[in-house]
């Protein structure tokens, strides 16, 4: 039987969260046994405070939405996170880089942001916004990916907009192109229970960011 619960990351990353969101979130997340909740960095240590007593992980963004922030701030953030308690981070790629084919500017980053998480034992996220990216650029950022070795790729950042179809077409060129060791963690678009069970037995994904509650009060065996 498969347990959702290990696969979610409950989330909330809209800019205007308040603090009682934040605590409602981790009272869900606790309740529920999610694996892990995805906070704003302005409310990590809000988080841990609230999950002190708990077994959910602490997720947070860096250069999110949009990325391309400076490559120095980026780290910057990370450190800082790291200091503040995170267990996982989800990094946002440079998609100017991406877009201008300045690839070793693009692996360059990756490679620092996931060097600084294995020394520190933190869970590195790429995300790469596959719904503003060509089948080529995704081969070419999966090709960089399976150099460097981070611990997930991250399909959208939620922010830009997508389809559970395009999703799951996504969700399959990823899987297909990146290394078996590189899991995938599918965010945007997932809405219901049936559709994160799908991407979970189907589509090979090992993680799920979402808002809602995709857990069911029952179980059924597999």
């Amino acid at each position: 039987m498969i347990a959702i619960e290990d696969y979610i990351d409950y989330t909330i990353l809209r800019p205007d969260t308040s603090a009682d969101e934040i605590t409602g979130l981790c009272a869900v997340a606790v309740q529920e046994g999610f694996f892990a909740v995805c906070v704003p960095p302005f409310y990590v240590k809000t988080a841990i405070a609230l999950l002190k007593h708990s077994t959910v992980a602490i997720c947070s963004v860096v250069g999110f939405p949009l990325g391309y922030s400076d490559p120095a701030l980026k780290i910057q953030e990370a450190r800082t996170l790291i200091k503040d308690g995170a267990d996982e981070l989800d990094m946002v790629i440079n998609l100017t880089n991406l877009r201008n084919q300045k690839w070793d500017a693009v692996a360059s980053e990756i490679r620092t942001f996931c060097f600084l998480c294995r020394q520190m034992g933190i869970v590195s996220k790429i995300i790469i916004e596959v719904t503003l990216l060509s089948e080529a650029e995704i081969q070419k950022i999966c090709a960089i990916c399976n150099e460097i070795s981070p611990d997930f790729v991250k399909t959208s950042t939620g922010f830009t907009g997508i389809s559970i179809v395009t999703q799951k077409e996504k969700v399959r060129l990823l899987r297909e192109v990146l290394h078996e060791k590189i899991s995938i963690k599918v965010s945007g678009g997932v809405r219901t229970h049936e559709e994160a069970m799908d991407f979970i037995k189907n589509y090979g994904v090992s993680r799920i960011g979402t808002s809602g509650n995709l857990k069911k009060s029952v179980e059924k065996p597999e």
